[in-house]
């Protein structure tokens, strides 16, 4: 067993009781118990969902890209590092913990966080990079959410009037660099 995410060429999942290889279009969550946990992409992986669920543990996702319809959920007090360009068109859930990246992009591009919708409800986006603007909108739950600006002197910048919306949901921006909108 290793730490490879491909098709059916390495026997690394859980299905159910049994070990199996991964499939396109099926469902992975990850939810390793160890404290740190890596995982390498080795080609374009299309899956059904991707859910990574920790608690006290980190996750690092590098590689190739993860691709289709597909949404992105994080839950749990964990953080999850993506560093992976993904093509990804479903909605990213901060949902618990955090999801840290150095490079969000436009919306409709190629990112770690994907193409399509953000969702911040009760988790963290985690902005590593050296600094940034983008056309990107989030869209804040019931459970409030976080953006993190992990530099000092580093400025993220959202430069879309009008694309986030809070419905009154609490927002709190945290780190010691800048966020503008």
């Amino acid at each position: 067993v290793n730490n490879y995410w491909d098709i059916t060429c390495s026997s690394n999942w859980l299905n159910l009781d049994r070990v199996d290889e991964h499939y396109h279009h099926v469902s992975v969550t990850f939810d390793h118990t160890t404290n740190n946990y890596s995982d390498y992409i080795l080609s374009t992986v299309t899956p059904g969902s991707v859910t990574v669920n920790t608690t006290n543990s980190n996750y690092n996702i590098s590689g190739a890209d993860i691709s289709g319809f597909t949404g992105f959920t994080k839950h749990g007090s964990g953080t999850v590092t993506v560093s992976s360009y993904n093509t990804f068109t479903g909605t990213t859930t901060y949902g618990g913990g955090s999801i840290a990246v150095a490079a969000i992009g436009n919306a409709g591009t190629a990112s770690p966080v994907g193409k399509g919708a953000q969702y911040l409800n009760g988790g963290a986006l985690e902005y590593t990079g050296g600094g940034e603007s983008n056309d990107r909108g989030f869209t804040i739950g019931s459970n409030g959410g976080t953006v993190a600006v992990d530099g000092p002197g580093v400025t993220l910048t959202f430069n879309k009037s009008g694309m986030w919306t809070s419905g009154g949901n609490t927002f709190t921006k945290t780190g010691p660099g800048t966020l503008a909108f």
